[in-house]
């Protein structure tokens, strides 16, 4: 029973960590944007979208 429990408790955990990575992922990606580039056919640049940062914590 111990083993089992164990078990239910191992397979939570690591289904909060995918879920948390996949969130991560996610973030990164809306945090991307395409600009239209000048040549035709040719793919967009990939750039951040910008961030407000508290005057406080800039460097």
């Amino acid at each position: 029973m111990l083993i089992y429990r164990l078990l239910l408790q191992q397979k939570a955990v690591e289904t909060q960590v995918a879920a948390q990575h996949e969130e991560e992922e996610e973030e990164e990606e809306s945090s991307e944007y395409e600009t239209d580039s000048d040549e035709e056919g040719a793919p967009g640049r990939r750039l951040l979208k910008p961030v407000f940062v508290p005057k406080e914590s800039r460097e």
